[in-house]
């Protein structure tokens, strides 16, 4: 039980038992987790753009692990060396290093796509990823908003550009993530503002150049 007690302490980054109000907002910050949420994303764009199972593997592969898993491990290994509180990094003063190793990572990643011939739109996203990385780790140092909200916000902002309107209605999941981030206390309601303002304009940044090239968009993506 003990043991027990400490994973959901490690989880949650709070040593007090779980109501189950509490328990649904920790399920909804860990499904949307600024780990996972990308990986969905390229895991949708992916499925559509792979012309087989081994594009499929070989892309996917390479997403999952530098852009998510080189990550997730140094928070991981932090998490359990007692230098970082939780796996959801919720203090501001440990986000630096996470943040860097993210955006070397996925560096690396996105010019693995580049030379191994991806789809424009993974490179795009990856690219993407990259810049918005950059900054939201230099406004970290300064100031703290939610990353939950500002990746969830910035993956569905992606999906538009790149599907089309259909995926609109997943925009509905935003509030419910923002709602969790500010019902666990880890955020005030201005700092999921701030992400679901700032993602979204960044990433229409980033990928709008891609859009207007007419690299990436509803159009590439089958039918």
């Amino acid at each position: 039980m003990q043991n027990t007690n400490g994973l959901v302490a490690q989880l949650s980054g709070s040593p007090r038992p779980l109501s189950v109000t509490g328990g649904f907002a920790l399920l909804i910050s860990t499904a949307g987790s600024p780990f996972l949420t990308p990986l969905y994303t390229a895991g949708a764009v992916v499925w559509t753009v792979a012309e087989n199972r081994e594009q499929f593997l070989l892309w996917g592969g390479v997403i999952s692990l530098f852009f998510i898993g080189v990550a997730v491990s140094f928070v991981v290994v932090q998490v359990l060396r007692g230098k970082i509180s939780d796996v959801h990094v919720s203090q501001q003063s440990q986000r630096h290093m996470p943040f860097t190793v993210a955006v070397c990572s996925s560096l690396v990643g996105a010019f693995g796509l580049w030379w191994m011939g991806a789809p424009w739109g993974l490179v795009a996203l990856g690219s993407s990823f990259v810049v918005q990385g950059i900054f939201f780790g230099v406004l970290t140092r300064y100031k703290k908003i939610s990353m939950h909200v500002a990746v969830s916000a910035s993956c569905l902002t992606a999906l538009v550009l790149l599907f089309g309107w259909v995926t609109v209605p997943l925009i509905s999941l935003l509030p419910m993530q923002g709602w969790a981030r500010v019902y666990r206390g880890r955020h005030t309601l201005g700092q999921v503002v701030a992400g679901a303002v700032l993602a979204p304009l960044l990433t229409l940044l980033t990928l709008m150049p891609w859009w207007l090239a007419g690299l990436v968009g509803e159009a590439h993506m089958p039918h």
